[in-house]
């Protein structure tokens, strides 16, 4: 028993001296946080507009008032060029100034991964290397006989087209003669085209499509038995432009008429009108990649009775029969056939928000080979420049957030496919185009089974791929891992280190932002993420405002990155807010987003990244004991709404 109560005594004696160490500990961490649990800020080099003596002095200003870590990104908006463009080599030389000034401060120096907030390209990204889009031209043949058909090129953009292949099947009822030669006259007018078909047409279906740098408005198709008296047929929605310029479609009871108009609602253009006999796939714009729309619970759509459908086990591969010319001789079979030839063009999208001379293409996101190629020619020229401070003072890299859009083609896409989904796609490919293949179930697994099989190839050849290389080099990989693509946000918040999100003072996204990433980072085993905090944009909202959107998209932070100072120069000095726009060392900043043009204050005022968090009722540092907590421990989120424990 005596024994007992010595080694009890020894028990409590020892635990309340290591309490007592941790607990002081815990104190001093607090009073004076460590590099690892102060914030971070966004540091925008605004297009060349930076020098030698700006960034000392910006970076002592950050060091006075306790930041840990800036994210540099190359931005232009609405400013004059500067005199050093990006990855020239006097931008090159500043770059290396900053990492080693990083270096004697002690604070992380990080870089976003190429110019602009978005997403990963640059002037050096050709038209090849950029995101694709599938293009495609329908042609009529009937047999039997051997025949030398010309096929039309899809369209292109940027004077850029690779053909994919040149597929065949046959033509549905109604089908059977070219829809050119049906159509007798058409009539143009200011806001509408008219089509007199040469005898009663019966349509199902519409497809229309502006040109690549245009603008497509909303449409009415109106039918008509005399081209005099009008009746309604449907409205067609413009489904709205992420990076590819898509298609509108719309299916609606069959209607037979010899005129049909079309009529644009609001500022557009039309480049084409189609007017298909069969229905097509109920909005196979979105469900092909064309469009974008979040996700939601698909339902497998029962046959309709007047469903015309492809046979995939009819459908022939003609690709290596066609010349460069885009003839192609082929022996017809009896019957008439409809021929498609698919190729694929560039989207055209650009990188957001970057300087003169880093504006450029977007790179490809379902390209190994593109992230490679867009990695040597930003990261890996400043790791080079960085020498021994590589993966050192020069520490992290991030992939902002994502606004470059949609693509739906790789060169490589058809092996990808068969590799991930174990069958080949060209039977089916036509469900691309809209065409029912199978029947619309069969249709809607097929666009399913693209879908996931792009949005696996941007996680692994994208996001995936940039955080290897940066793993490679000793880097931290942070990633704002949503936005309107073809992938999947849980799957890709688990590939980097950090997940990052953020939180605005007042926008319509924000609820659907400040919680969903640490479920996100849950499943994944990750130690943290990073929230880009304090952003404000218009005028107003207050302490009291700023401390309750604080405190929900807190939950679960280690990281506390800041965009600081946000807000619309045209509604004048605020009492509790930040300057008006001013010319900092370093660079001034400006943006444009929906609600204007907006100031960001920067350089030597670097004291408002302290005061705005204060001002929001939140920390100059994460308290110790949240950053090296569980991030999912006591914060139930869920995405679409507000933290689950309010």
């Amino acid at each position: 028993m005596r024994a007992f109560l010595i080694a009890s005594t020894a028990a409590v004696f020892l635990a309340q001296l290591i309490y007592g160490q941790s607990s002081a500990a815990l104190e001093r961490e607090f009073r004076q946080p460590p590099v690892s649990t102060r914030p971070q800020t966004y540091w925008l080099w605004m297009n060349g507009n930076v020098s030698r003596q700006g960034i000392t002095r910006d970076l002592e200003a950050m060091k006075r008032v306790g930041i840990g870590g800036v994210m540099i990104f190359d931005g232009g908006t609405y400013l004059p060029k500067g005199p050093y463009g990006y990855m020239s080599p006097e931008w090159r030389a500043l770059m290396k100034h900053a990492i080693e000034e990083g270096s004697r401060l002690g604070i992380d120096i990080g870089m976003h991964n190429a110019p602009g907030w978005s997403s990963s390209g640059g002037a050096w990204i050709t038209p090849e290397r950029s995101m694709q889009q599938l293009v495609w031209t329908e042609t009529t043949a009937s047999g039997p006989g051997a025949r030398e058909i010309a096929l039309p090129q899809p369209r292109e953009n940027q004077g850029y087209y690779r053909d994919a292949f040149v597929l065949a099947f046959p033509a549905a009822p109604g089908e059977e003669k070219p829809y050119e030669e049906l159509i007798q006259n058409v009539i143009r007018a200011r806001d509408s085209i008219t089509f007199e078909f040469t005898s009663p047409f019966e349509a199902r279906s519409i497809t229309v499509q502006a040109a690549f740098d245009g603008r497509l408005p909303s449409v009415t198709l109106e039918s008509s038995q005399d081209g005099v008296a009008w009746q309604r047929v449907a409205g067609v929605a413009n489904p709205g432009r992420h990076g590819i310029q898509p298609p509108a479609a719309r299916n609606f009871p069959a209607v037979q008429a010899r005129f049909f108009r079309v009529t644009g609602s609001g500022a557009g253009d039309l480049a084409e009108v189609r007017l298909h006999h069969t229905a097509r796939i109920e909005d196979w714009n979105f469900k092909a990649n064309f469009a974008y729309r979040v996700g939601r619970q698909m339902e497998m759509p029962a046959p309709a009775a007047d469903d015309v459908a492809i046979d995939p086990h009819s459908v022939r591969d003609l690709t290596g029969q066609i010349d460069g010319a885009g003839h192609l001789k082929w022996d017809v079979p009896a019957g008439s056939w409809t021929i498609l030839r698919l190729g694929h063009t560039t989207t055209g999208q650009l990188n957001v928000s970057a300087s003169e001379a880093g504006r450029g293409l977007e790179c490809d996101k379902l390209s190994r080979e593109a992230a490679d190629f867009n990695f040597q020619n930003t990261v890996a020229k400043v790791l080079t420049d960085a020498g021994p401070l590589a993966g050192k003072s020069f520490g992290t890299v991030a992939i902002d957030s994502y606004e470059a859009g949609l693509q739906n083609w790789t060169a490589a896409f058809p092996e990808e496919f068969r590799k991930r989904e174990g069958y080949d796609l060209r039977g089916y490919l036509p469900a691309m185009t809209g065409r029912i293949v199978g029947d619309r179930a069969i249709s809607e697994r097929f666009l399913f089974d693209v879908r996931r099989a792009q949005a696996d190839m941007m996680a692994e050849y994208y996001y995936g791929r940039m955080g290897e290389l940066c793993r490679q080099h000793g880097l931290k990989f942070y990633v704002e891992g949503y936005g309107q693509g073809v992938f999947d946000e849980l799957q890709v918040s688990g590939l980097p280190e950090y997940p990052m999100t953020e939180f605005w003072e007042r926008t319509p996204w924000t609820p659907n932002r400040t919680g969903a990433h640490a479920v996100d980072a849950e499943p994944h085993g990750k130690d943290g993420i990073v929230r880009g905090a304090c952003v404000r944009q218009g005028g107003g909202g207050g302490r009291v405002l700023h401390r309750g959107r604080g405190d929900r998209a807190l939950a679960g932070v280690s990281v506390l990155s800041e965009d600081p100072g946000r807000r619309d120069v045209r509604s004048g000095p605020q009492p509790d807010g930040v300057p008006p726009l001013r010319a900092p060392a370093a660079s001034y900043r400006g943006t444009r987003h929906d609600h204007g043009a907006m100031g960001y204050v920067h350089g030597p005022h670097q004291y408002v990244v302290r005061r705005e968090c204060r001002l929001a009722g939140l920390p100059g540092a994460l308290p110790v004991s949240a950053a090296a907590g569980d991030i999912r421990g006591g914060h139930p989120v869920f995405h679409g709404g507000t933290a689950a424990g309010d």
